[in-house]
């Protein structure tokens, strides 16, 4: 059973813990990497890549679906997917207005190598608009450096292949 945190549980928590998380990276060759501009701290105002907060109790592939449900609005089978590595990001700043609290996730990145028109992606309450992202406009909008760091591994990664 998965179990939701009381708001206030939640603020103690990160601002003591690490916090474990999936990013979901949607990558077209022809397309790039799918990202939304956040409207939420942290990474407020920058492209990021879809993902969330593992729950307790809550398996890596359940995780994988919720995220994706909840970020995108699609289902997945994590059973296409790839882990490319562990990540720490932090951010000087939090969810909580008029704090000091830092966050600090512990991500895993799941690539999922998709064809152009294989999935419909939506909106939903954590960003204002999604992109593809790729080599010729990462420069030209504002990706934050932990998205921008996703899109150069997996380029590398596929040249490995």
């Amino acid at each position: 059973m998965v179990n939701i945190l009381h708001k206030d549980l939640w603020k103690n928590i990160v601002m003591n813990m690490p916090i474990p998380a999936k990013d979901l990276l949607f990558y077209s060759e022809k397309k790039g990497l799918l990202m939304g501009k956040r409207i939420n701290k942290p990474a407020k105002d920058y492209y990021f890549v879809p993902g969330g907060r593992v729950f307790k109790n809550e398996n890596r592939n359940t995780a994988i679906k919720r995220i994706a449900k909840e970020e995108v609005g699609c289902l997945i089978n994590p059973d296409y997917s790839s882990s490319i590595g562990i990540y720490d990001h932090f951010y000087l700043d939090s969810i909580w207005e008029n704090t000091k609290i830092s966050t600090h996730y512990i991500v895993e990145a799941i690539l999922f190598i998709i064809e152009d028109d294989e999935i419909k992606f939506s909106l939903a309450n954590q960003h204002s608009e999604i992109v593809w992202i790729n080599q010729s406009n990462i420069e030209k909008v504002n990706v934050h450096k932990y998205s921008m760091q996703y899109l150069y591994d997996i380029l590398k990664f596929r040249k490995v292949l």
